[in-house]
């Protein structure tokens, strides 16, 4: 049902910011095979600057623990 959606769907998780699912928009649209964004964090999926923040829009605590 998810990969039916036409936009960018990814979940991840709250203690991680790690992305656990990514559809085929979020693919799409950002050139990157899900293999490639399952199991990693935003920042190191996106640009620094992005990753950033998004981190800070979804969860600000997570922006202290970030390498």
């Amino acid at each position: 049902m998810i990969e039916r959606i036409p936009s960018l769907v990814g979940v991840r998780s709250e203690k991680t910011d790690i992305y656990v699912l990514a559809n085929k928009a979020r693919e799409a649209i950002l050139g990157i095979d899900w293999h490639d964004i399952v199991g990693k964090a935003v920042a190191k999926i996106l640009p620094a600057a992005l990753g950033a923040n998004a981190r800070s829009r979804y969860n600000p605590a997570l922006l202290s623990t970030r390498d």
